[in-house]
């Protein structure tokens, strides 16, 4: 049998990205080992994620190279 624990009530939630802490102006660089433009997960998150953490912001996203690494910038730009 397993004790409960009542005072824990929940798990801290975890986020890969950075949504919510960014002010508008930051932004973050995501590696091509996580992103593939054959696979935009990281690009459509940052829309979606990003406006459900911060109501009423936007976002934007570009493919870049960056010191030889191709990857995904994303901005907080509202």
């Amino acid at each position: 049998m397993y004790k409960i624990d009542k005072k824990d009530s929940k798990p801290t939630p975890r986020s890969k990205y950075p949504f919510k802490s960014m002010e508008v102006g930051d932004s973050f660089f995501v590696p091509n080992g996580v992103y593939s433009p054959r696979s935009p997960g990281v690009y459509i998150n940052a829309y979606t994620l990003g406006s459900q953490a911060i109501p009423n912001s936007k976002w934007c996203a570009r493919t870049l190279t960056e010191n030889g690494v191709k990857g995904l910038r994303i901005w907080r730009v509202k």
